[in-house]
């Protein structure tokens, strides 16, 4: 059976959407397990950061054992979506979160496929949209996000954690006083949920600006 170009893109972005990629530090105190987009989703470290680490070279050490998981991610992620992507060659240019789909887009629209009464088609053309309309607002809202970000504080204010537009650590600040009580676990727990808060604000950004956009450009053809 052929594979029609939304099952193309939907079995693809499922796919990579799998990726996960784990790293540690140099000195084996941090571990970080990030998703295909980067975004942090376990953080580990050992007892022992307590006595080898100032306060401000763990923050560094995380951000730095995070931002490298976030690589080895990304790399796998674009392998996996390098069918999306045929005229690519630098994974570091490539943004998973839309590079895909607006190749597709490009696709379509150079090559628009027949009609199939048994084939889905992909939501643009579902909900009769112009796809150069559709086109142009992801590649507004690309633009976009690599101006947003999100900065959470812990509850105690003793972690403060800052993502970029896609929810990935960009900067971690922690407060001295969080040595008083050595339970790494704890710690380790906390830097995460204030990451993750800090992620969800950053995509409150995106969804707004998202709005912003398909309300001053509307994809849907008009009749």
């Amino acid at each position: 059976m052929i594979e029609t170009p939304a099952q193309r893109v939907d079995r693809v972005f499922r796919e990579f959407a799998d990726v996960r990629a784990r790293t540690q530090s140099r000195d084996g105190l941090i571990t970080a397990v990030v998703d295909h987009r980067g975004r942090l989703l376990k953080l580990g470290l050992e007892p022992r950061v307590y006595r080898n680490l100032e306060v401000d070279d763990l923050a560094r050490g995380v951000v730095a054992t995070v931002r490298a998981a976030e690589s080895v991610a990304h790399r796998e992620a674009v392998e996996v979506a390098a069918v999306l992507l045929p005229g690519r060659r630098d994974p570091d240019e490539v943004d998973l979160v839309f590079d895909p789909l607006i190749d597709e887009l490009d696709r379509l629209i150079a090559n628009p496929p027949r009609p199939r009464r048994d084939a889905p088609s992909l939501p643009a053309l579902e909900m009769n949209l112009d796809l150069g309309a559709f086109r142009q607002n992801l590649l507004d809202l690309r633009a976009q996000v690599t101006g947003i970000s999100g900065t959470a504080v812990s509850g105690d204010g003793l972690i403060t954690a800052t993502t970029d537009g896609h929810g990935r650590l960009r900067d971690l600040g922690l407060n001295p006083r969080l040595y008083r009580v050595t339970d790494s676990g704890r710690l380790a727990a906390d830097i995460t949920g204030t990451v993750r808060e800090a992620a969800e604000r950053a995509r409150d950004e995106v969804s707004a600006a998202s709005a912003r956009i398909r309300a001053g450009r509307s994809p849907r053809r008009r009749s």
